[in-house]
């Protein structure tokens, strides 16, 4: 619904047969902004139910929405001084992970609205703790406090807690170990989208394991390109999150074809080309975390991608760019723990 409106909004303000009032205009890149920022609210949930981040380059609907934004706002309109729309402004900015902006906007909130206001003080802080200015944002965090409670809104004032609660307990994560319920929330979520997957095509993974066992009975166990086929087709029919869930289930009857299934899950991910890629890497990304060890963890990306990336002159070179984008998706310091060396 939302993209629909999003669209139709966006042919209107193009048309200039259709008269508008200045104001007219204005208002309707705001509601265009906001229905885009659903769009995007919508793949962050979805995102999050799987444990996963979403990535500012890929927050394509926020992008154009904080552009309709900026044309709402132009100066000397009403929405100009309009403090929500800069706290909004901040907000999205602060999504994009452009923390600067995110600063500079909630001022421009502040400064419009100084009492009773806690949510743009909120977004600051939030900007300030990401740039290691701790200190500031805690000052950030206990004026937007105060403000919640002068406005005596329940919605603000339970924002601002919870920031605060998180702020106080926050402790930097330094082991693989300790990311494991991170990483076993993306695996649980991925598992739900599998069964749901399969159970509307076959009804049932046993059944679907069966088939890619025939297959792989045909081709036999010794590794040849007919492991890449096998593999493009089973991530064109299914999502990687169901791909994955299926080679397991088959590798249970047949240890040995894991080996072929990676390495033609490394050649479609650098040789393939748009969503076939992408499907490729985040395939790769979930077989490297599906362990759940940290030392069989580090060892899969260290021997399959990172010394395989290194050494190669072709698109395998690309392997490693590929798979931290993947990585980073599923906590921002997963990778980082990946690189740091263990005996």
């Amino acid at each position: 619904m939302h993209g629909k409106r999003a669209a139709l909004l966006e042919i209107i303000l193009q048309n200039s047969v259709v008269e508008m009032t200045p104001s007219e205009k204005v208002n309707l890149h705001r509601v265009r902004a906001e229905n885009l920022r659903a769009l995007d609210r919508s793949a962050e949930n979805r995102l999050a139910f799987l444990g996963e981040q979403f990535l500012p380059e890929d927050r394509l609907a926020l992008k154009e929405a904080l552009i309709e934004l900026d044309k709402a706002m132009i100066e000397g309109s009403p929405a100009y001084y309009d403090p929500e729309l800069w706290n909004l402004r901040s907000a999205w900015a602060y999504l994009m992970q452009q923390y600067e902006q995110t600063i500079s906007f909630a001022d421009h909130a502040i400064e419009l609205r100084p009492i009773a206001y806690a949510l743009p003080h909120l977004n600051k802080s939030f900007a300030l703790w990401e740039l290691k200015r701790k200190d500031q944002a805690m000052k950030c965090i206990q004026d937007a406090l105060k403000q919640a409670e002068e406005s005596k809104n329940e919605s603000h004032l339970s924002k601002v807690k919870e920031a605060l609660k998180n702020y106080t307990s926050y402790r930097q994560v330094t082991t693989l170990e300790a990311l494991y319920p991170n990483l076993s929330s993306t695996l649980r979520g991925a598992g739900i989208v599998a069964e749901e997957e399969i159970a509307d095509d076959r009804g049932n993974l046993k059944n679907v394991s069966k088939d890619l066992l025939k297959r792989v009975k045909i081709v036999g166990l010794n590794w040849s390109m007919n492991y890449v086929r096998i593999l493009a087709e089973l991530i064109s029919f299914y999502s990687p999150e169901a791909a994955s869930f299926i080679v397991a289930a088959a590798a249970e009857q047949e240890p040995s074809l894991i080996d072929n299934i990676l390495n033609a899950a490394l050649y479609l991910s650098a040789y393939s080309e748009g969503v076939m890629k992408n499907d490729a890497a985040r395939f790769l990304a979930l077989e490297i975390i599906t362990p759940l060890e940290a030392r069989s963890i580090r060892q899969t990306y260290r021997l399959g991608i990172l010394e395989v990336s290194a050494a190669a002159t072709d698109e395998m070179a690309q392997l490693d760019t590929l798979l931290r984008k993947q990585l980073l998706r599923m906590h921002s310091q997963l990778l980082p723990l990946l690189l740091i060396k263990k005996v």
